[in-house]
């Protein structure tokens, strides 16, 4: 038979247990010292089933530990681990403590820590953090212990998880003497391996187009943005995530083609329709166009995750992500699940619309989600006549978005035109970018070229 025991076992009592085959279940007792000691000895002698239950929690480890500090209580040779204030070897003691813990763990290697560590699971990996190389640093000083791990995760409760699960390990592996300091970091997207990007390990750059409100253009902005880099060479997906409202089918004029199911390794994907040399998903190709999509949070986040695993995205430069406007479950699930490179934020100059955008800023640059802003991008900053080109009207304001940049201390990709041409493209199915010299065209070419300057990359303006 197993043994079974409640968390907490000391070393002593799991060896006993093993080595005499016994099966003890140990459910939340609140036991004294005597009592404690009297159980061990029961276990020890008992070769029958035994079951030890009452009202309140018990921790073993706990128990055998003071076992221990009242042995070496009792024991000369280890009299300076409790020295007392009035004790006149007081100062000597100490002096004499310290050596004998810093001994101690002068003994613990860095392949002992390892060794602990590996029983660490990542949980939305489902290996240990060793295996997937998150383990960044290791310092042994005195009876400290200091690690630094790296989280897939970057939400401020899954790497305060991931803390609690190593402090953990390493005193179930050195004991309570020994302390821990252990920091965990974010995963950033440069260091991600096929073994630790969750979803999408094919795309080399994931980009959220955000606003803080509807109406301001986000969705034509996506589907621009995405045209423009499609013609710049890039392979480019573009994902609808805007569950509720989906519009990209009808910008690329695809509103009635049906997504195929493909099968890939013996998973059952779909194939994303491609227009204009940009891959897209959407579950407007699945929706009814005349029933409105009213679906709790936890349905709309599971329907943006199958968008992302259950396709067959293939290798791309760049996955655009249209987001719904404002902040919510999906926003918090996309943060979770997806490695994002960084967000832009679409706004009008409106102060309204402002207002808005500066929450968005915020919700990205909060510790829990921790996504880089790429930059702001102004839709709808001016008006040009079609008759009279020397004017420029700025119908809802002018710079706004440009002021709230450099306020929040956040790059500014560029201007955006009102202009009927772009309405018009945008609902015939053919984004506007298309549209080869035109203003608007070169309007979002200059706002690509922006953006791929902030990510890095050389391209001509």
């Amino acid at each position: 038979m197993r043994t079974h025991i409640g968390r907490g076992v000391g070393k002593y009592i799991e060896e006993e247990l093993f080595n005499s085959k016994e099966y003890v279940k140990i459910c939340s007792p609140n036991i004294s010292y005597s009592l404690c000691k009297k159980l061990f000895e029961l276990i020890k002698s008992n070769n029958d089933l035994l079951k030890l239950e009452t009202k309140d929690f018990f921790s073993i480890k706990k128990c055998q530990s003071e076992i221990n500090k009242q042995e070496l209580k009792t024991n000369d040779t280890y009299d300076f681990l409790y020295p007392h204030l009035d004790d006149p070897s007081f100062t000597e003691k100490i002096t004499k403590k310290k050596e004998f813990f810093d001994t101690a763990v002068e003994k613990i290697t860095r392949e002992q820590i390892v060794k602990a560590l590996s029983g660490v699971i990542e949980p939305d990996l489902g290996k240990d953090i060793v295996t997937l190389d998150l383990v960044s640093g290791i310092e042994i000083d005195g009876n400290t212990i200091s690690i630094e791990v790296k989280s897939s995760n970057p939400a401020l409760h899954a790497r305060k998880r991931m803390q609690e699960a190593v402090e953990f390990a390493i005193q179930r592996a050195f004991g309570s003497e020994i302390k821990s300091i252990v920091k965990v970091t974010a995963l950033p997207s440069e260091e991600r391996t096929v073994e630790t990007r969750k979803i999408l390990p094919g795309v080399k750059q994931i980009i959220a187009v955000a606003s803080g409100k509807g109406g301001v253009g986000k969705s034509t902005v996506s589907s621009n943005l995405a045209v423009a880099l499609a013609q710049l060479g890039y392979k480019v997906g573009l994902c609808d995530a805007d569950i509720y409202g989906p519009s990209i089918p009808t910008m690329f004029g695809v509103q009635d083609y049906n997504p195929k199911p493909v099968e890939i390794d013996g998973k059952q994907l779909m194939e994303p329709v491609e227009m204009h040399g940009v891959k897209m998903l959407s579950i407007g190709f699945f929706a009814d166009p005349d029933q409105a999509i009213v679906w709790r949070g936890p349905m709309a986040t599971k329907a943006l995750k199958q968008l992302f695993s259950d396709v067959n995205w293939g290798e791309l430069d760049f996955m655009i992500v249209d987001l719904p406007p404002g902040t919510g479950d999906i926003h918090l699930s996309l943060v979770s699940d997806i490695d994002l490179t960084g967000a832009v934020i679409v706004s009008t100059p409106q102060d309204v619309a402002l207002a808005d955008a500066r929450k968005g800023v915020g919700m990205f640059k909060l510790e829990s989600i921790n996504v880089p802003v790429l930059g702001m991008i102004e839709n709808m900053a001016y008006f040009v006549p079609p008759d009279a080109q020397q004017y420029k009207y700025h119908i809802f304001g002018r710079d706004g978005v440009k002021r709230l940049s450099e306020t929040l201390g956040v790059p500014f990709l560029g201007e955006l035109p009102l202009l009927q041409t772009i309405r018009e493209s945008g609902d015939v199915g053919r984004p506007v970018v298309l549209q080869g010299d035109s203003d608007a065209a070169a309007a979002f070419r200059s706002v690509v070229a922006n953006l791929l300057e902030v990510l890095g990359k050389n391209v001509k303006k």
